[in-house]
């Protein structure tokens, strides 16, 4: 199907929609454009056949691991962040592929995702396997190399929804004080993911700007707002200036692996991402203006701020919970 219409600087456009899509040719000569249309509808056509004959071979023995190779480089590698791309490669890795790997796409079924997922515990993990594998395979239904999408029919558990806690002073006390005895490595980090609201993935991507000298900039990349200055103070530009070579090439994920380890061992309840709300309840009780902090948290709106990320228990005296902070980090906050 194809139609002609007058351009403003004389030519003629021949528009053509093939396979619900739109090409253009162009001419001055009505009846070259003629023949220019022709010509087209038979190259698509015949690049059409090709691609369709490429996909009939190739689903006769691609493999959900071949597939998964080639979709991480085409359609996640040019548009995530290498953090991102190295956390769908370990979901695949450490979940997906001794399990579903070797399978034929042609033979990945429902039954068989189903069966996977559900021998998998309810966690976060489990969220982003089934997040990532669909992606996978509904990409693998658009290219034509299976039938149709089995996950259209699997049936998904509903997201676990976890309590936003923050570790109040006295939690944040004892869990400095294990890791400063036990692992001063580690007590830097959280130490300065405590006192910067980092996400997990973000304290690696901090750098100073010389016209902000006061602040530190966080280039976080998951949301619009998620590129930031944060205000800090001199103390605190002096620990990340002495350990910004660690600091960029943190391994994130050991990182976490081994801060959930030490609060296990301290009964406590929380994870890296914690560290984000304390952040935000710290500052809360240090009197930072809700609009300020929403800008340095990275957030879209203030009731993200104030709602999920400002966590305060009503046992807690405020006068009391903001002296034991102002004492635990002795002016590596920044404040008024």
């Amino acid at each position: 199907m194809a139609y002609i219409k007058t351009r403003k600087d004389g030519r003629y456009e021949g528009v053509i929609c093939f396979k619900g899509k739109y090409f253009s040719v162009y001419e001055r000569d009505l009846n070259k454009l003629k023949t220019k249309i022709t010509k087209k509808y038979k190259e698509l056509e015949k690049e059409f056949k090709y691609q369709k004959t490429l996909a009939t071979t190739k689903k006769d023995w691609v493999t959900l691991e071949y597939y998964y190779k080639e979709w991480l480089e085409n359609d996640k590698k040019p548009f995530v962040s290498p953090k991102t791309l190295q956390i769908i490669d370990n979901a695949y890795r450490n979940h997906i592929l001794d399990k579903l790997g070797k399978v034929k796409l042609k033979e990945l079924d429902k039954t068989k995702i189903q069966k996977f997922l559900n021998e998998m515990p309810k966690s976060r993990v489990k969220e982003m396997v089934t997040q990532y594998l669909k992606a996978c395979v509904t990409q693998a239904y658009k290219e034509r190399l299976i039938e149709y999408n089995p996950f259209d029919n699997v049936k998904i558990e509903k997201k676990i929804k976890t309590e936003k806690a923050a570790f109040t002073a006295e939690e944040q006390k004892l869990i400095l004080e294990h890791l400063k005895n036990n692992d001063t490595r580690l007590y830097k980090i959280i130490l300065l993911y405590l006192c910067t609201g980092c996400r997990l993935n973000e304290l690696p991507t901090i750098s100073f700007d010389n016209k902000a000298e006061n602040y530190i900039l966080v280039n976080g990349t998951k949301t619009d707002n998620a590129k930031r200055y944060i205000r800090i103070s001199e103390e605190l530009k002096n620990i990340i200036v002495d350990n910004l070579e660690m600091i960029n090439n943190l391994p994130t994920h050991y990182i976490a692996k081994k801060f959930r380890k030490t609060i296990e061992e301290l009964k406590l309840k929380g994870s890296i991402h914690t560290l984000r709300h304390t952040y935000a309840t710290n500052h809360y009780f240090l009197g930072t203006p809700a609009k300020q902090l929403q800008v340095w948290m990275g957030h879209s709106t203030i009731n993200l701020t104030l709602d999920i990320y400002t966590n305060i228990l009503p046992t807690i005296d405020a006068k009391v919970e903001k002296n034991m902070i102002l004492e635990l980090y002795n002016n590596l906050y920044y404040y008024t």
